[in-house]
C-alpha cells in the first residue's frame, strides 16, 4: 500500500510565499510611491514604474495561489486513485 501524502507542506510552502510576495508588494508599493513623490525630474516615470510592478507582483501572487489549488487538486486525485486500486486489488 502507498503511503498517503500529506497536504501539510504544500499549504505551508504557498501561505509562506504568498506571505512573502504580500510584503514584497507593500515594500515595492511604499518605494515606488516614495521615488515617484520624490523624484522631481519625470514624475511620470515613477508612477507608470509603480504602476508595472504592482500589476506584476500582482500576477505572481496569483500564480502562486494558482499552484497551491493545483497541488491540492492533484494530491487528492492520487489519494482517491489510491485508494481506488486499493479497494479492487482487495476485492480479487
Amino acid at each position: 500500500m502507498a503511503t498517503k501524502r500529506s497536504l501539510r507542506l504544500p499549504i505551508t510552502l504557498a501561505i509562506v510565499m504568498a506571505g512573502l510576495l504580500g510584503v514584497l508588494t507593500v515594500g515595492w508599493v511604499l518605494l515606488a510611491g516614495y521615488r515617484a513623490t520624490s523624484d522631481s525630474g519625470n514624475p511620470g516615470f515613477g508612477w507608470t514604474f509603480l504602476a508595472l510592478g504592482t500589476s506584476f507582483i500582482g500576477l505572481l501572487l496569483a500564480g502562486v495561489v494558482m499552484y497551491m489549488i493545483l497541488t491540492i487538486k492533484a494530491i487528492n486525485l492520487g489519494t482517491r486513485q489510491s485508494n481506488f486500486i486499493d479497494s479492487v486489488t482487495h476485492e480479487l
